[in-house]
């Protein structure tokens, strides 16, 4: 089964071969005015896709928003939608926009190490394996129960980044 036209947003959209050299220069022009607020291509991994953006708004920053986009799952980077974080940064905001390996075959999807998102109270891991994360083999020690989290504060309010 082929589900290239199920990706093919513009083979429906008139004039759409227009809008990634649009993109491409707006972003181009936003990361440009940033200066050093921009610090661009961090590294996080190994894989040469493995970088991110870091976007700091004037003064002390209210919290950081972090912008995930698939890039349609198949084409582009980080980089054609760098402009989307003026939003944010006008508001206050920092903005983290990273990229990953694309991942668009199933073989690519099994070959994929591992995915691990941090949260306020822990990190989850999925695939590749945290010891400690994983269930204990068979006449191994019960892991120890994570103790209740904290009662925290709610946080001022922050407004609306809209």
């Amino acid at each position: 089964m082929m589900l290239d036209d199920a990706y093919a947003n513009a083979a429906y959209i008139d004039g759409a071969d227009g809008f990634p050299p649009r993109w491409e220069k707006e972003a181009e022009a936003f990361r440009a005015s940033l200066g050093a607020r921009a610090q661009l291509n961090v590294r996080y991994g190994p894989s040469d896709r493995q970088k991110f953006d870091f976007f700091q708004p004037e003064g002390v920053s209210r919290g950081t928003v972090v912008f995930v986009h698939g890039g349609y799952w198949k084409a582009f980077d980080k980089s054609y939608w760098s402009h989307l974080a003026a939003g944010p940064l006008a508001r206050g905001y920092a903005v983290v926009r990273g990229d990953g390996a694309l991942v668009t075959t199933k073989d690519a999807a099994q070959a994929a190490s591992a995915l691990e998102i941090e949260f306020a109270d822990g990190k989850l891991s999925v695939g590749g394996g945290d010891a400690a994360a994983s269930p204990p083999q068979s006449g191994g020690p019960e892991p120890k129960p994570k103790p209740a989290p904290k009662a925290k504060k709610s946080p001022p309010e922050q407004g609306s980044l809209f």
